[in-house]
């Protein structure tokens, strides 16, 4: 590599911090992307400004032990706000290539977030999930060289 790059560059790439720095620019503009709809439904639907403010009460009851993360995810506020938040986004996905842009960015962010839970606990399955919604994105079968041969046949 260093024949390419400098050699203190190439030390400096090798450690990863530049990768981190930039994934969390990606996970920073994908939140901003998610409040900019978000922000825009409250506007159009006062009840979702509700369920907003509860999912909000609900993760301070989180930090405050009073809740778990299993019972938030599952219960019907956390569930409302998702199924909302997908149908603006398949609306907005035909509206524009800029907004089928923006929204493949997001799906693609997901996928990363899964890998890299998949590999931080070492799960192979983990691993099949993530890459799965890239597969069906691009219309590769799970069968084909995308994924490496492990004689799981």
């Amino acid at each position: 590599m260093e024949v390419v790059y400098g050699e203190n560059t190439v030390v400096h790439m090798m450690t990863g911090k530049s990768v981190q720095r930039s994934f969390c620019g990606h996970l920073l503009v994908d939140k901003c992307l998610n409040y900019m709809i978000v922000s825009d439904m409250v506007k159009l639907n006062p009840k979702l400004a509700e369920l907003v403010d509860k999912s909000e009460e609900m993760y301070y009851s989180l930090l405050a032990g009073e809740m778990t993360l299993e019972s938030i995810l599952t219960s019907d506020t956390v569930t409302t706000i998702k199924l909302e938040l997908d149908q603006m986004k398949a609306k907005l996905y035909n509206r524009s290539k800029t907004s089928q842009l923006w929204i493949n960015y997001q799906k693609m962010l997901q996928i990363a977030r899964s890998l890299i839970k998949a590999d931080r606990t070492g799960s192979w399955l983990m691993h099949l999930s993530a890459v799965a919604p890239y597969c069906i994105l691009n219309q590769i079968s799970l069968s084909e060289s995308v994924l490496p041969d492990h004689g799981l046949d």
